[in-house]
């Protein structure tokens, strides 16, 4: 509880968010204007980034996680990304490098096969 508050404070990790949240939107800027993606808007840590129509938001998603990057895609077109409060410059920048690789090329990533998960009734 208030350890955690304590924590906040003294590293001042609501201005590092903040921080590093700004060279997060400037890079996911970039990747808008090279037409990578249409558009995304960053609060913090947290990002929000909208696919073109013909991007497959899973295919883009599997091809992150097979980078290394874990985030969430929608059938909307949208991809959700949430960063730790421990992250550093160095993870952000690789953050946009991955997924620079990730989104123009669209073909699929093999990923291990994985076992069907039983369904009560089954």
């Amino acid at each position: 509880g208030l350890a955690t508050l304590d924590v906040l404070a003294d590293d001042d990790l609501v201005a590092r968010a903040e921080e590093l949240g700004a060279r997060l939107a400037a890079g996911l800027d970039r990747l808008a204007a090279a037409g990578a993606l249409r558009g995304a808007r960053v609060a913090g840590l947290l990002a929000a980034l909208w696919l073109r129509p013909d991007q497959d938001p899973l295919v883009v998603e599997r091809r992150c996680y097979a980078l290394g990057l874990n985030l969430t895609a929608d059938r909307a077109g949208r991809l959700s990304l949430s960063l730790p409060l421990i992250v550093t410059a160095s993870d952000i920048d690789r953050v946009v490098a991955v997924l620079a690789q990730a989104l123009p090329a669209m073909e699929p990533v093999a990923l291990p096969a994985m076992e069907p998960v039983a369904r009560p009734g089954d």
